[in-house]
């Protein structure tokens, strides 16, 4: 069960990017063959490549017999800058080979107008059909748990074997709401009060 988690290991997932690419990556390999949505998972590859430390993820799914190719990354909590290089990588879908682009965050950014993260994130949100998803605790919690009894296994008796059978049987990726949102068009692209007057 996720409600032994405490909200500090909740808090420290949201914001310790490498263990929560660890965390998606783990969840979304368990929801591959799975439908969410319209959308069939089929792969999900790491971005290990030194110089992309942008992009952490690409899920490859079917959707209406078309291939779609979904980059996703995690925002950079407070860094300007680094936001602003994770967007402008993100809308180059040619050179990562994506169909689209989904950038996660803990926090509701308030990016002034004239900065260019501004630009990059209105281009991918408004014109090239990606989204910024917001990261709420109560739906990483879940995944959280899973990944740590997956982590324990052998100290709870269980192969991974049963631990994905449980993941499935239960549907808890398919029917979670940040899986959910990155792979349907179900959620609004932008966040009310993102954009801001400076």
């Amino acid at each position: 069960s996720h409600e032994g988690l405490s909200e500090a290991e909740v808090d420290r997932a949201l914001t310790d990017r490498p263990l929560l690419t660890d965390i998606l990556e783990f969840s979304l390999e368990l929801a591959i063959g799975q439908t969410i949505g319209s959308v069939t998972l089929e792969t999900v590859d790491r971005l290990h490549s030194k110089k992309e430390k942008y992009i952490q993820l690409r899920a490859i799914a079917k959707e209406n017999g078309q291939t779609v190719k979904i980059g996703i990354a995690i925002a950079p909590q407070n860094h300007p800058q680094s936001l602003c290089a994770t967007l402008k990588r993100l809308v180059e879908y040619e050179k990562f080979d994506l169909t689209k682009g989904c950038i996660l965050s803990a926090e509701n950014p308030a990016i002034p107008i004239h900065w260019q993260a501004y630009g990059y994130l209105t281009k991918l949100c408004s014109q090239m059909g990606g989204k910024w998803v917001k990261l709420q605790p109560a739906d990483l919690k879940p995944l959280l748990a899973l990944w740590q009894v997956y982590q324990q296994r052998s100290d709870y008796g269980l192969t991974a074997e049963q631990v994905y059978q449980f993941a499935r049987s239960r549907q808890i990726i398919p029917k979670n709401p940040l899986i959910w949102a990155i792979f349907t068009n179900s959620t609004p692209s932008i966040p009310p009060n993102s954009m801001e007057e400076k």
